[in-house]
This record gives structure tokens, sequence and C-alpha cells, in this order.
């Protein structure tokens, strides 16, 4: 609460809460810059096509072989687990790739990274005029 004779925009506690807002804003920011090196850098390793080099057991598709360096390369230099580094990735890729409206509302700073990736995650099996759809009511809706 607040004294009565400090008014609103003067009280530290709102200004401290406009700081953790503003922070949020440049976190969102930076998302999109991310996502979008997430997504150029998943393109440049599909086009170098790597294989499996591996000596015994089934060969993996090129596909597979990009994946699983793909995601443990961003889990290692990110400090996260695969898990995560896969969620990361996916949601990068998703928002720069298919979700063009979410992503110009993350890239804004008018949407959490957190949305965005609710957002990407329930794209998943969208295509065409249901996705478009869905990526102008969920931006809309940030």
């Amino acid at each position: 609460m607040t004294s009565p004779d400090i008014s609103l925009e003067q009280s530290p506690y709102v200004v401290a809460l406009e700081r953790i807002a503003a922070r949020d804003r440049q976190i969102a920011e930076l998302s999109a810059l991310r996502a979008t090196e997430v997504h150029d850098a998943w393109q440049l390793l599909l086009a170098e096509a790597p294989h499996d080099q591996s000596t015994a057991g089934p060969q993996w598709s090129p596909d597979r072989v990009a994946e699983v360096e793909f995601f443990t390369e961003i889990a290692m230099l990110t400090r996260r687990t695969e898990y995560r580094a896969r969620t990361l990735a996916d949601t990068a890729i998703a928002l720069v790739s298919k979700l063009p409206v979410s992503f110009a509302v993350l890239a804004a700073g008018d949407m959490s990274e957190e949305h965005a990736a609710v957002i990407a995650t329930h794209s998943e099996g969208l295509e065409g005029d249901a996705l478009e759809k869905y990526d102008a009511r969920m931006a809309r809706l940030a």
C-alpha cells in the first residue's frame, strides 16, 4: 500500500514495477532476435546435410542427425538441458517460419517469451488458413 500523501506516479514501488515491466519488454525483444538466430543456424545446419558417421547400428537420416546435433549444441552452448534446448529451438523455428504476426508482437516487446512458446506449441498441426487465423488471433489477444 502507498501512503495517502504520495502520488502513484512517485511511489518507489510503482517505479520498481515499471522497471520490471520495461525489462520484460527488453527480454521479449532479445528473445525475438535470438529466435531469428536460432532459425538461421538451423537452416545453415540443414544446408550442410549432416550424415551419420557411426559404424554400428541402423543409420540415421540426415534430418535426425541434424536434430541431435543441433539440440545438443544449443543445450551445451546455452547451459540448458537438451529438453529445454529443443523447446527453445522448436519455439524459435515456429515463430520465425510459421507465426509471423506473433513473432512481430514478440519482437515489439508486447508479448512474453513464455506466451510466445505456448502459442508456438499449440500451432503444431495447423496449416494454411487455419494457421494464419490462429496466429492473427493469438497475436491480437497477447
